[in-house]
């Protein structure tokens, strides 16, 4: 792999961003020491074999509902971080992804009651959560904003930004759609409201447009996103109602699962390719099968140790890189499928969802 790639420009933190990559070499290759679990899975860990010795106090961590398996690849980098730099750390979710506004702005105030030395935030709603990552701010609190919130951290005053360019990585997706020969695209937003996703599908429409090829933008109701026969049903009726698409892209790695099932109930599978932002066992399984035509990964494992990271530095030395550290994202396709994939079956969930 080359994660070289994983590198976009625009003045990004380029020291610290050399040390990411170098971390992220490290636990691909496999030579990162690993500590054995309960049930006898290896897990990353030593990475750095330091710590954060002037780090004191508790660090919350508020980001996404566990109940998306995206989030526990990001929860196990935080975890990481956590025991390696010796932090104490609490990671602070939502149950799901029904009432993202109002339960992110109540965990979020809640986290500032309890007067934590930093904050990490995943800002995926800013209308909602943007006020308190101010109020934080305002009270001395560092915040790290991590996985999305790309456009909008500086201006709530926070340290940094660690996650993918969300734009950068759409254009990335369409580039990847246009390799696998689509011209008629079809994006589906999961989370309707969350700006990342909606800079995704733009991206994807840029690079589309760019060969002549188009881009139709369809949201999956939030009521429909616990539900997946449901969110299937969705996705075929957006097909249905655009007769002349030969590609779908979702947002999430669950949503390409049940895109690839919708097309098979109205057996367009050989007509419609599929990608999708987002990794799982099951989709490397099916890039490699060719079920799949490409998988976009923004690397959440080294978003979550980063993040908490950037933080306990801070609270430690005062120290924070000038710019966001960018993580995606990282093209996988049947040219590179089976190094991630023995990554993904060595460090379970490392890669995403198992």
């Amino acid at each position: 792999m080359k994660l070289s790639r994983l590198i976009r420009g625009r003045g990004r933190a380029a020291a610290l961003i050399s040390v990411a990559v170098v971390l992220t070499a490290a636990v691909v290759a496999a030579v990162v020491p690993a500590a054995a679990s309960v049930s006898g899975q290896r897990h990353p860990a030593h990475v750095l074999g330091t710590s954060l010795a002037g780090a004191k106090g508790l660090i919350i961590d508020v980001n996404g509902p566990l109940s998306d398996p995206f989030f526990g690849s990001m929860k196990m980098g935080a975890d990481n971080a956590a025991k390696q730099l010796g932090l104490d750390y609490q990671y602070s979710a939502a149950p799901d992804e029904t009432n993202l506004g109002p339960d992110y702005a109540t965990l979020l105030q809640e986290a500032i009651s309890r007067h934590p030395v930093a904050m990490v935030v995943g800002d995926f709603v800013p209308t909602a959560e943007d006020p308190w990552i101010k109020k934080a701010t305002a009270q001395g609190i560092p915040v790290v904003v991590v996985n999305s919130g790309e456009t909008s951290w500086q201006a709530d005053g926070a340290l940094g930004f660690v996650g993918e360019d969300p734009y950068q990585a759409g254009e990335g997706a369409g580039k990847a759609a246009v390799e696998d020969g689509i011209k008629d695209l079809i994006c589906v937003d999961s989370v309707p409201g969350n700006p990342a996703l909606e800079s995704r599908c733009q991206g994807a429409a840029s690079a589309m447009k760019a060969v002549g090829g188009t881009v139709t933008v369809e949201d999956i109701p939030s009521a429909d996103s616990t539900n997946p026969a449901a969110a299937t049903e969705d996705i075929q009726g957006f097909v249905r109602s655009h007769p002349q698409a030969d590609g779908v892209l979702t947002l999430g790695s669950a949503y390409a699962t049940l895109a690839l099932l919708a097309l098979k109930n109205l057996g367009d599978t050989a007509k419609v390719k599929v990608g999708t932002f987002d990794v799982s066992t099951a989709n490397l399984e099916a890039v490699k099968s060719g079920t799949l035509g490409f998988l976009v990964d923004q690397q959440p494992f080294i978003q979550g140790y980063y993040s908490l990271m950037m933080a306990a530095q801070y609270v430690a030395y005062k120290v924070a890189p000038t710019g966001p550290i960018d993580t995606g994202g990282f093209i996988i396709n049947k040219t590179n499928v089976d190094a991630v994939l023995a990554v993904q079956n060595e460090y379970h969930g490392l890669r995403g969802a198992e």
